[in-house]
């Protein structure tokens, strides 16, 4: 197309432009007539084909006024040749087409064909029509005696395109299949079996089905010498039996296998653990006998006895064939049996759930070991949340030197509580065994009561003149049990007068005592030492003159 412009619009009755061309390559109208009040008009400009690019100067005037624009003109080019089908049985014919990256001018384009094989016989040319882009040949193949690839060009002047047909012997096979029906979500194993053996290079069969539920391997090659070749076939759940066709082609022969998809079925349901606390929860796991389909399969669960609680719907996923669910259970005062039902398709399986009454787990203490006068605190467990009103647990000690309370109530909902093990002083150690019973079992802890130890002397002040007091300090780690404990106190130097012994009261962690200090000429410095058991500690005290 082209077009004229004015600088001004066109008066009444419009303005006609002479237009011309200087190559007859390209032909424009003799004139244009601008319309009255546009300043431009729009024409047409006719190309027939050249065999090399043109330049063509297309000439617009009015009055003496000239304008000139150039169209370059390019030669028409193959853009490409294709062949339907691409593959034939030898003997069979296919369709070829040739396309133009332009529309054909006048008389049309002859462009040249050409087989690079005897497999396939095309006509040496073919025209394309005045005003198309393209033109179909008919392509002819002779028998082969193996897969043959033919070469098909087609040229324009110096252009050209190509593109290949694909010829098969004929071949005599079937196609067979391990299950002629499946639950989807299973395989099976298809086969393609000939009447002779594969020629050389093979044989290569395309697969196909024709619903997505099904899938195969894209293709199977039976080798040279071979008379059959599996494949593998794998299917998706569906929702309706669903019939499907199994296709292997090879050039223009086709051969098919049927199989049939049914939906899954409900096969079962388990539980993990199977025995339950009251008030724990345990799992269920319905199984289907293939894959669910798109949107899943609901499966409606139900329970014969308000000890044990399931949802009511458990939604198997697409391409899954199992679901896990949660069983709640509720406290029990008697060992309960309940059944545990899953329903779909009007098919029901069950299975048993126990629920037992709640049993004691442990009981524990922290710490395990400490001196006495100290307390530990103790936890009991249930193995489950404790049910209305409560569990209680009685409590014991094997000693006096351990009290513990003489019971302790889980509340409802919980599945533990803790209390204090309180201990007194003790002369040596003990082993105190805490026993908790709920009736039906019996759980143990052990708290090692330790007596108290030696752990440091002072003296303050730390230095003293010559004839004056300091006073000493004695401790332990705990307090003193019944009777106290008696300390030894002793000196490397007579110029410490202190006592021998001191006693620490019954339930004290410590004494205190007096020391004298003697007459010195010069600053000395003297060692206390305080002794108990296997312990002893030591401090040092200056005196000065």
């Amino acid at each position: 197309m082209g077009t004229v412009y004015l600088s001004t619009v066109a008066p009444a009755g419009g303005l006609a432009v002479k237009l011309a061309s200087d190559n007859v390559a390209a032909t424009v109208p003799t004139s244009v007539t601008v319309a009255a009040g546009s300043l431009g008009a729009i024409f047409t400009v006719k190309t027939s084909n050249v065999g090399a690019f043109t330049k063509a100067n297309i000439t617009a005037m009015l009055g003496t006024v000239k304008k000139t624009a150039a169209l370059g003109i390019t030669p028409l080019a193959v853009a490409g040749v294709s062949v339907s089908p691409q593959g034939v049985t030898a003997g069979n014919s296919a369709t070829g087409k040739v396309t133009l990256d332009g529309n054909a001018p006048t008389g049309g384009v002859v462009v040249t064909l050409t087989s690079y094989s005897a497999a396939a016989t095309i006509p040496a040319t073919i025209t394309v029509a005045a005003g198309d882009t393209t033109a179909t040949f008919n392509l002819s193949t002779s028998a082969v005696t193996q897969q043959t690839e033919a070469k098909i060009t087609a040229a324009l002047g110096n252009t050209s395109a190509s593109t290949t047909l694909i010829a098969t012997q004929k071949v005599t096979y079937s196609v067979s299949l391990t299950a002629a029906s499946l639950t989807g979500g299973a395989g099976a194993t298809g086969k393609i079996t000939l009447a002779t053996r594969a020629s050389a290079g093979g044989l290569t069969f395309n697969m196909s089905t024709n619903n997505p539920a099904v899938t195969v391997d894209p293709t199977v090659t039976v080798p040279a010498g071979e008379t059959s070749k599996t494949f593998n076939v794998s299917t998706g759940g569906v929702s309706s039996s669903t019939a499907v066709t199994i296709t292997a082609d090879i050039g223009s022969q086709s051969e098919t296998a049927a199989l049939k998809i049914v939906p899954p079925s409900l096969v079962g349901i388990g539980l993990n653990p199977d025995v339950v606390g009251g008030g724990g929860t345990t799992y269920g796991v319905v199984s289907l006998s293939g894959v669910a389909p798109a949107g899943g399969i609901a499966v409606s669960l139900g329970s014969d006895n308000t000890a044990a609680s399931v949802p009511a719907i458990v939604t198997v996923e697409p391409g899954k064939s199992t679901a896990k669910f949660a069983v709640t259970t509720t406290a029990v005062t008697a060992q309960t049996s309940v059944k545990i039902s899953a329903t779909f398709a009007e098919v029901t399986v069950s299975t048993h759930l126990t629920v037992r009454p709640l049993l004691l787990g442990s009981v524990s203490l922290s710490p395990t070991e400490l001196v006495g006068g100290v307390s530990s605190k103790g936890t009991v467990q249930l193995d489950g949340p404790a049910g209305e009103g409560g569990e209680v647990v009685t409590l014991a000690s094997s000693d006096p030197s351990v009290s513990v309370p003489a019971s302790v109530t889980i509340p409802q909902g919980k599945s533990d509580i803790t209390f204090t093990a309180t201990t007194s002083p003790v002369t040596t150690q003990l082993a105190v065994t805490i026993t908790a019973t709920d009736g039906s079992r019996t759980k143990t802890a052990t708290l090692v009561v330790n007596p108290p130890s030696l752990v440091s002397i002072s003296m303050s002040p730390d230095s003293i003149p010559s004839g004056k007091t300091s006073t000493g300090t004695v401790e332990l780690n705990g307090a003193a049990p019944t009777g106290g404990i008696v300390v030894t106190l002793s000196s490397n130097s007579n110029l410490a007068m202190l006592p021998q012994t001191v006693t620490i009261p019954a339930g004290q962690n410590g004494v205190k005592f007096t020391l004298t200090a003697g007459t010195v000429t010069s600053k000395t410095i003297v060692q206390i030492t305080a002794t108990y058991g296997t312990a002893a500690k030591t401090v040092n005290l200056t005196i000065t003159k």
